[in-house]
């Protein structure tokens, strides 16, 4: 406990509801050690000065100094001398600078504040003064409130990126609080507010909530001592919670609002249809900046040159490309290149082909793995149909089977099953596809009524399936309207009706149509085939992390031994390496991915394997900062300013620098009595 907590000397208390008041407290109680210099200089002024005594001639000249001599006594009568209270104050003023007071204006149970700190991959961007990083801006701001904080304060110290972490939890502690946050830096991960809101929330709310007791009569529902502040630079995903009741919501942005960005904002490694499933680079790169800019795309595979691509962007436009990491021509690759897996590296240069030199480059660069191609066992039940036949026959790698309807019995050994405008009675575990037909599982239901002429307005723009696909004026004849459970999600959805589905439940993957792709002009669009081959890809796609060509930052890894024992090693792409053991054969999950690059994982059992993660996000890749925050209807302004808050200020300099003016008028009171 400090020596404040101990020695606290009210001077005022108001007699109010808050129960605030003026208080001093001393940092240094044993100053008053000092004051024992008060009696003493009292003593002085009461002790009979004994003086030599000498015959003169006369006393008539030394009226005023034989005038101590009257007493006999060794103390003389205490005289009004201004000296003397002069020099009492003067060791007053030196004896409470020694005891080093602190002045504060405090609530006795002092405000509580929750800080959300952003350290998404955004928070990496240098655009402060001198290149300071916009995570040691807001380390700064957090560092101010610290100091800030008065004997009854509390701080909950929080950091969010696409994870939630508590950096430290309740606590007055400043130099504590103080150490965890040095510990916090920003990574090249994704950003997700929901949780660390929702937390936040929870802590706001007064202590009966929590504990689950009754109400007082004259409860609130927030405790209106708290304070959550969001320090970040405003990048942030739509958050779910509410904020029209929380009150004491407070917003310090950082950053520049003169940064410009150019970055790598997606990237997948996929199977080109129209060149017989030639392996293919999808990326895309955006320029956020306000000046048009020109860059290249180099690839790399296995680390040597293989193709690139030149961009010119105006401000704001974005570009998509395809790159062919084993050539345009399958023929011309060897069985060797087929048959092993390839890294594959994306990185943008300015036009000369050097290194860019911006103020945020996480986005610079993006990896992928480019694993050996599988065949695909697909089975279509469909009374017939000319579009999807023709599609999946172009697939090189899927081994299609027809069935009808009626000669239909329960699929086994099959990587996807298609169910064309035909729904069978029971699933098992497996990937599913249905066309105008629902699954028979919990939660689906047919409504009676078909919905004619259903205008598409929106669609997932992230998601796998709908990828670089475009629904913009698809026109259907007429869709079902399927009732679907909340664990079933929207993909693409009309004006009152979801149009494709997905879900993904106990072993169980799939899709949902709600409309036959013949009774539209879908399969006339370029979107139909991309659609597909997404749809195809993500139904087959397995569920072993090592089989993904890319991953984002973030990703959980599972490790599974091979025996009871076994020890994984992952070496990181800065270099680093973390090592795991695992004992009794239980499934081990590594969460450290929070940098971009390749992850090589190897265990003590002899598997190797090798994952590509990148950061590739529309969100942090707009570094422009954000003045203000929306959360769905409601809106946070910037309204902090760390120095305005009250702090415990030491005032024991004043004392001093009183002290000294006392001591300048002292002497000049005494060099005019003796001038006089």
């Amino acid at each position: 406990m400090e020596f404040a907590e101990l020695f606290e000397f009210p001077v005022v208390k108001l007699n109010n509801p808050t129960k605030r008041r003026l208080s001093m407290s001393f940092l240094n109680p044993l100053g008053w050690i000092a004051a024992i210099t008060l009696p003493i200089i009292v003593v002085l002024y009461l002790l009979k000065l004994k003086r030599r005594q000498q015959i003169i001639s006369s006393t008539l000249l030394w009226r005023k100094s034989i005038e101590d001599l009257t007493a006999n006594a060794p103390f003389q009568k205490l005289r009004r001398n201004i000296l003397l209270y002069l020099q009492l104050l003067i060791a007053a003023l030196l004896t409470f600078a020694l005891a080093r007071p602190v002045m504060k204006l405090s609530d006795e149970q002092g405000m509580k504040y929750i800080v959300l700190l952003d350290i998404s991959a955004s928070m990496k961007t240098r655009d402060g003064e001198d290149g300071v990083s916009r995570i040691d801006q807001a380390k700064n701001i957090t560092q101010q409130l610290i100091d800030q904080m008065r004997a009854h304060d509390r701080m909950t110290l929080i950091a969010f990126s696409d994870k939630t972490q508590i950096l430290q939890s309740e606590t007055r502690d400043k130099n504590l609080l103080k150490s965890r946050l040095s510990l916090a830096d920003a990574e090249e991960t994704g950003t997700n507010i929901n949780d660390a809101l929702a937390f936040a929330d929870s802590l706001a709310r007064p202590d009966w909530v929590q504990s689950g007791e009754a109400a007082p009569s004259d409860a609130a529902a927030y405790d209106p001592r708290t304070k959550i502040i969001i320090i970040s630079d405003g990048n942030l995903q739509e958050a779910n919670l509410s904020l029209a009741q929380t009150p004491n919501i407070e917003y310090a942005p950082v950053g520049s609002t003169f940064t410009a960005n150019v970055g790598i904002t997606e990237m997948d490694i996929t199977n080109d249809l129209e060149k017989q499933g030639v392996p293919l680079v999808f990326a895309s790169v955006k320029n956020y900046g306000s000046e048009k800019v020109s860059r290249l795309l180099r690839m790399q595979v296995d680390g040597k040159a293989a193709d690139v691509k030149s961009f010119t962007l105006d401000a704001g436009q974005e570009a998509r490309t395809r790159l062919y990491p084993l050539g345009e021509d399958i023929t011309k690759a060897s069985p060797e290149a087929l048959s092993t897996t390839h890294t594959v590296e994306l990185q943008l240069t300015d036009e000369s082909g050097a290194a860019l030199t911006e103020p945020f480059d996480v986005d610079d660069a993006a990896y992928g793995i480019l694993s050996p191609q599988r065949d695909t066992k697909v089975l279509l039940v469909s009374k017939g149909n000319v579009f999807l036949e023709r599609l999946l026959g172009l697939l090189k790698n899927a081994q299609l089977s027809l069935v009808s309807p009626d000669d239909y019995r329960r699929p086994a050994g099959f990587d996807i099953v298609i169910y064309d405008n035909f729904s069978p009675k029971e699933l098992g575990p497996g990937n599913y596809l249905f066309l105008k037909s629902i699954p028979p599982l919990d939660g689906f239901e047919l409504m009676p009524e078909v919905v004619k002429n259903p205008l598409i307005i929106d669609w997932n723009r992230v998601h796998l399936l709908t990828r670089y696909v475009n629904f913009t004026g698809v026109q259907v004849l007429q869709a079902l309207e399927i009732k679907h459970p909340s664990w079933a999600r929207v993909m693409v959805e009309a004006e009152t009706i979801p149009m494709i589905l997905s879900f993904d439940r106990q072993r169980v993957r799939g899709v949902v149509c709600a409309f036959d792709p013949g009774e539209s002009d879908w399969p006339l669009r370029p979107s139909f085939p991309i659609f597909f081959m997404n749809t195809m890809r993500w139904l087959s796609q397995s569920q072993e992390l090592k089989e993904q060509p890319v991953l984002k930052t973030g990703t959980v890894i599972p490790l599974t031994p091979s025996a009871a024992e076994d020890r994984f090693t992952i070496r990181q792409p800065d270099g680093r390496t973390d090592t795991i053991e695992i004992e009794d054969g239980q499934t081990a999950y590594y969460a450290d991915t929070k940098h971009a690059g390749f992850y090589e994982i190897s265990s003590e059992n002899g598997e190797q394997i090798k994952l590509a993660l990148n950061l590739t996000s529309h969100v942090e890749s707009d570094i422009a900062p954000k003045p203000e925050l929306q959360f769905g209807r409601e809106t946070v302004q910037r309204n902090f300013n760390a120095g305005r808050l009250a702090a415990n200020r030491e005032v024991w300099m004043w004392f001093l620098w009183a002290a000294l003016g006392v001591l300048a008028l002292e002497w000049l009171i005494y060099c005019r009595r003796t001038w006089t």
